[in-house]
């Protein structure tokens, strides 16, 4: 197949896809019966002619015309079932007729030919004739018997090759088409005529295996044995049991019935395997566990949805621990798996119980209650799971599974129950139930030395995470609703888990201590900006959220905590990751603050540097330069040098906008000019300002490059000064009334002065102090 013709075979299929078009569009149209006639018997000679092509070509190209072939069959397959479901132009004998005699030309064909890909492009072609005409097919009748006769063809002609593909082939077609069917076109009243068709599909393809085991077909590997047989066995058990709750779940028993059905079938099959082939020994432990699973599962479909998930639960857990004692992975499985078709049975009807929760008493319900036993049952089959597992891969995937089911159940009801009788403060509920069982997940599992239900503890800061962005977009403020007490309880627990899980990698801790920092800061600066917005408005509630964070970094960049834990412990984890993007978050606000706050802070005068906004500002500089330093000594050589090299610009573009957004809202409030871009562009104060400022910079620059010996630190001064001057001349000269061009270029022009004085020329680097003198510095 790998090597065939892949431009023909999809050539034929999608000239196949496109005949059914036509004809399920003809019939849509409404197209009278003899044209409809007239386009049949077209679309047939089509199908005929890729036969007799395919026919000639078999032995020049046998790949092409063994493709060939296959179109044609499958378009006579098309044709036949159109004119009888579709138009009425084929009685129900003839029709049947034809689809033998196709079926019967298509196995010989692929017979003859030796070629499993003329089968099963023949077969598809039949297989997919109802699935493109679905819209003319009114009679269940009809639809299933064709398929019948379809699925007798690959029967036969895949024993005579041992061809196991094109029992996939039909397994997914007939299953497939039959949930269609059930889904969208199924009446409860018809389900007699439905139930045998059904029947017979489900016992053909689970009986497939056992008349034609794996271990019999030569020439392949195991493995590759196994592929065809396990989605037979298993999907045909869960295909078959889903087909009948659709077919039959109306009725009293009819679940009942169906499992006990099934697993007397699987019983039979089991024996009939253990006495005719009793070497395919995987065969049979499969027969026999869905003989068992169905047995059990006849017991809680008897009782309906709620008493019924809960004795399932019993019994998978029963059986969990039953595997689990004698070291039987298989049973443990099909425990689990009882439990997980118990829960979903339950789940189905949760729309029935939760809208009458409020009216119940609190925990004290069948709801919660039905739903602690199922969530109980899959951490005890966890526990169970986990003490047999012995690193065995089944084991320990079984104990994960029933792990995450029980937690996912018990949160779930719980969370339910809280939707349902708190009215008030649900959200601070919600979190703290959440985390409280986090918390007690990891301190059981450090008592009870079960390492994977510890791993619940981790979801601690996720959680916290979580509830920090929805209290801040549902309430007033974090602390609002109890709040505070719920935080107290989640960085309790977060820390708790943390000394606990101290074995963890350490990528994964630092990200955790550093995940902990940001949330506190998060929580603290939002909550500080809601208190102080209380009291006081302007750039007091951002100015006093900036300083908390400030606050809570700075203490621990210049804390002596060597020796303590977290921050000792965890040093690094806290300062480069930690400290970092919390300092990377603070400065986005205050650049955001210092760019377009006009530093109003009432009842206080603005005052320039000496205001909440400035000072804050500075408090923030201060504490990234002490990051820097203590970045350098917890970092490597690499984190070194980018800061190195990025320091002094990142310093210097600090200064120059502290500095003009200063005297921008000096302008403003002390010189009445309004506080946006139009009236500081035409204000000649401001623009004085700004250049008497920067040449200031420029020339501290320039002069301490000198003293400094540092010819890149004089040239940014030069820059500053070159800025200033194309200031001067190009916006100052002419947009600016007498005065402040006299202001402006007076006081530039001092100051170029004294820097020709003290900094005439960029210093050399081999230069020393002494030689400087000569110039007179």
């Amino acid at each position: 197949m790998a090597t065939s013709n892949l431009p023909v075979k999809a050539g034929i299929v999608v000239t196949l896809v496109g005949l059914g078009l036509l004809l399920g569009e003809a019939n849509r149209r409404g197209i009278v019966t003899i044209t409809a006639r007239l386009v049949l018997i077209a679309v047939g000679l089509v199908g005929v002619a890729l036969l007799v092509l395919g026919w000639r070509f078999a032995r020049r190209q046998p790949i092409y015309g063994l493709s060939l072939q296959g179109g044609g069959l499958a378009t006579l397959y098309l044709v036949t079932f159109v004119a009888y479901a579709g138009y009425d132009l084929l009685a129900a004998v003839p029709a049947l007729g034809c689809v033998v005699a196709i079926t019967v030309t298509a196995g010989v064909l692929a017979l003859v030919n030796d070629s499993r890909s003329l089968a099963a492009l023949g077969l598809a072609g039949g297989l997919l004739a109802p699935v493109l005409t679905h819209s003319g097919v009114d009679d269940q009748l009809s639809l299933f018997s064709f398929y019948v006769v379809l699925n007798v063809a690959i029967i036969w002609i895949s024993r005579q090759r041992r061809w196991q593909e094109l029992y996939l082939l039909g397994f997914g077609f007939t299953f497939g088409v039959s949930s269609f069917w059930l889904l969208h076109r199924h009446v409860e009243e018809d389900w007699s005529v439905t139930q045998p068709f059904i029947a017979l599909f489900i016992v053909t393809y689970s009986m497939i295996p056992a008349i034609q085991p794996p271990g019999i077909d030569q020439g392949q590997d195991t493995k590759i044995r196994a592929l065809w047989w396990l989605p037979l066995v298993f999907g045909t058990a869960l295909a078959g049991i889903l087909l009948q709750g659709g077919l039959v779940g109306h009725l009293e028993y009819g679940m009942t019935v169906s499992a006990l059905g099934l697993s007397a079938l699987y019983g039979a099959l089991a024996a009939y395997v253990q006495r005719t082939r009793p070497a395919t020994r995987e065969l049979l432990l499969s027969y026999v566990a869905l003989s068992v699973v169905f047995l059990v599962l006849a017991v809680p479909l008897s009782f309906g949805t709620p008493y019924g998930a809960v004795i399932g639960t019993a019994q998978g857990t029963l059986l969990v621990w039953a595997g689990s004692r004698y070291r039987q992975e298989a049973v443990m499985a099909i425990g689990v798996f009882l439990q997980v078709l118990a829960g979903i049975v339950f789940a189905s009807d949760l729309t029935i119980y939760v809208p009458g929760l409020q009216d119940e008493v609190p925990v004290a319900n069948g709801f919660f209650l039905r739903a602690a036993v199922v969530a109980v049952a899959g951490l005890l089959s966890g526990w169970f799971a986990f003490r047999a597992s012995r690193s065995r891969d089944l084991s320990v995937a079984i104990s994960w599974i029933a792990l995450a089911w029980g937690s996912g159940w018990l949160l779930a009801a719980g969370l339910l129950e809280i939707g349902a009788h708190v009215t008030t403060v649900q959200l601070s509920a919600s979190s703290g139930f959440v985390i409280a069982y986090f918390l007690l997940a990891a301190w059981a599992a450090r008592r009870l030395q079960w390492p994977d239900l510890g791993v619940a503890g981790l979801l601690v800061l996720p959680t916290m995470a979580v509830s920090l962005v929805v209290a801040l977009s549902v309430q007033a403020h974090p602390f609002e609703d109890y709040g505070w007490a719920v935080w107290l309880l989640a960085f309790g627990a977060h820390f708790a888990v943390l000394r606990w899980r101290t074995h963890l990698p350490s990528e994964l801790l630092d990200g955790l201590h550093a995940g902990g920092l940001w949330v506190l800061v998060l929580l603290v600066c939002t909550e500080v900006r809601w208190q102080v917005e209380r009291i006081g408005d302007g750039v007091w509630p951002t100015a006093a959220a900036l300083l908390a964070g400030v606050l809570i970094v700075g203490s621990i960049l210049a804390g002596r905590w060597e020796g303590t834990w977290p921050i000792g412990a965890f040093r690094s984890a806290y300062v480069l990751p930690g400290c970092g993007v919390v300092l990377g978050g603070l400065s986005w606000l205050g650049a955001v603050m210092l760019l377009s706050f006009d530093g109003d802070a009432p009842p206080l005068r603005y005052v320039p540097v000496l205001n909440p906004l400035e000072v804050s500002g500075l408090a923030l500089a201060a504490v990234v330069a002490l990051w820097g330093r203590q970045a350098k000594l917890v970092g490597g050589q690499d984190l070194k040098r980018s800061l190195g090299v990025i320091w002094a610009p990142a310093l210097g573009a600090f200064g120059t906008v502290f500095v003009s957004m200063a005297l921008v809202r000096t302008v403003h409030h002390w010189g009445g000019v309004s506080f946006d871009t139009v009236s500081m562009f035409d204000s000649t104060a401001l623009q004085a300002s700004l250049s008497v400022a920067w040449a200031v910079l420029g020339l501290s620059a320039m002069v301490s490059g000198v003293r400094r010996i540092s010819r890149p630190l004089w040239m940014v001064g030069a820059a500053y000064m070159a800025v200033v001057l194309l200031k001067l001349f190009l916006f100052d000269l002419g947009n600016q009334p007498t005065e402040g061009r006299l202001i402006s270029f007076l006081s530039v022009g001092l100051l170029l002065l004294v820097v020709g004085y003290f900094a005439p020329f960029p210093p050399a680097a081999q230069e020393q102090p002494d030689q400087l003198e000569a110039t007179g510095v």
